[in-house]
């Protein structure tokens, strides 16, 4: 139970640090990149799709997630139109 927990609070913690950032950016486009949840966790799925395909070199296994996260990245821009 506690790896569990754990896991949940990384992906908290990791979408929250991924949500600042992309509000800085938007500060910093006075507006011009849309700073919402869902581009926060458009960025944590980006930034574990390039983990997993680091790691995919060595496994094939981390092959199949990155498949995995490219094809949710696509369905979330066919449903909203956004990348980020």
């Amino acid at each position: 139970m506690d790896i569990v927990f754990a896991r949940l609070i990384f992906i908290a913690v990791g979408i929250a640090i991924f949500y600042g950032l992309i509000k800085l950016i938007s500060k910093m486009s006075q507006g011009k990149v849309k700073a919402d949840l869902f581009a926060g966790v458009n960025l944590f799925l980006y930034f574990g799709l390039l983990v997993n395909l680091v790691f995919s070199l060595e496994e094939s296994f981390t092959l199949i997630t990155a498949g995995v996260i490219g094809a949710i990245l696509v369905f979330r821009k066919k449903s909203s139109g956004r990348w980020i």
